[in-house]
């Protein structure tokens, strides 16, 4: 039988292969109802995600892992730091990324499934000046705590 690790990243490699094939009842199974992705895109949920991909607005042709994925276990949680190279498409637009993904899973009837994946390309911050001037503290405002209502509902899991 395989460890709990191993299950994890045995399943994030099969939601990738999901995701190159752009399987959306495959990708859909790696992810808990509410899931949702954070990125310097904004936010999208499960529904809105798959939507892209079922209408081919958002293709992936490539997905690397780059260097060793991080994975930490709580209980029936778990964190999944790593680098990922990607090349997809969406509208049309090539998106060659290079990410780091921090992705929060939770253990449902023995699955490990996806909650929350928030990404970071690197790209440089926006100062807290050009964000009053763009008119942003609001947007990020509402991430903030959008992201904190989904920490707090991603500890509960194994605090309670």
């Amino acid at each position: 039988m395989e460890n709990e690790e191993q299950a994890i990243l045995n399943g994030s490699r099969q939601w990738a292969d999901a995701m190159l094939s752009n399987d959306v009842k495959g990708i859909s199974s790696f992810m808990t109802d509410d899931w949702v992705i954070v990125s310097e895109r904004g936010i999208a949920n499960k529904e809105h995600f798959l939507s892209f991909v079922e209408s081919g607005a958002l293709r992936h042709e490539s997905i690397e892992v780059v260097g060793e994925p991080r994975v930490r276990i709580y209980g029936d949680a778990a964190v999944v730091t790593t680098r990922i190279k990607s090349r997809s498409y969406f509208n049309g637009k090539l998106l060659d990324d290079d990410d780091f993904s921090t992705t929060q899973l939770v253990k449902i009837e023995r699955r490990w499934l996806s909650a929350l994946t928030p990404r970071n390309n690197g790209k440089q911050r926006i100062s807290r000046k050009d964000q009053t001037r763009r008119g942003l503290p609001a947007k990020y405002a509402k991430i903030r705590e959008m992201k904190k209502e989904l920490f707090s509902r991603f500890f509960a899991f194994f605090a309670g």
